[in-house]
């Protein structure tokens, strides 16, 4: 049973040519425009929370597949935190605290929507690679996503 979709990308940008001034040049983010299209389709819509609100940047959109009520989550990343991003999306909860309960035991914070971890103590920071460098930094086994509770 799926109970929601977290999508993760690294968003395409180009400069093209504005439709308004054709001497201008403006950012073309595809998948931005694709989640529009999708939005404006009726396909997806944005999620209202239960205080009224909804969370749609530039990092972040919480959408709502409408025919089958589906959360469907898009999280903006970069070459250099799509390592950190991925592994907390494909999370779990449980397994999630635990990287972060681990770093905060040996001083570190996890940058989960960055690209690794921060000491407390004077902010170095220690960048991952990979969903194995995030889990042997806090000496936690690197389990396969769909093992991670």
């Amino acid at each position: 049973m799926v109970s929601d979709i977290e999508i993760v990308y690294v968003p395409h940008v180009d400069m093209v040519n504005s439709p308004f001034d054709m001497f201008a040049l403006v950012k073309a983010v595809y998948m931005d425009d694709a989640i529009r299209v999708l939005e404006a389709e009726g396909i997806l819509e944005r999620r209202v929370s239960a205080t009224g609100h909804t969370m749609y940047g530039p990092k972040i959109k919480l959408m709502r597949h409408v025919r089958s009520d589906i959360p469907v989550d898009f999280f903006a990343a970069t070459s250099a935190t799509w390592w950190n991003i991925f592994t907390m999306r494909t999370g779990g909860k449980k397994s999630n605290m635990a990287v972060a309960l681990a770093a905060r035991r040996k001083g570190y914070t996890w940058k989960s929507s960055g690209g690794g971890f921060a000491r407390l103590s004077d902010r170095l920071f220690v960048p991952v690679n990979s969903e194995a460098d995030v889990f042997s930094f806090v000496g936690l086994p690197c389990l396969p996503p769909e093992q991670r509770q």
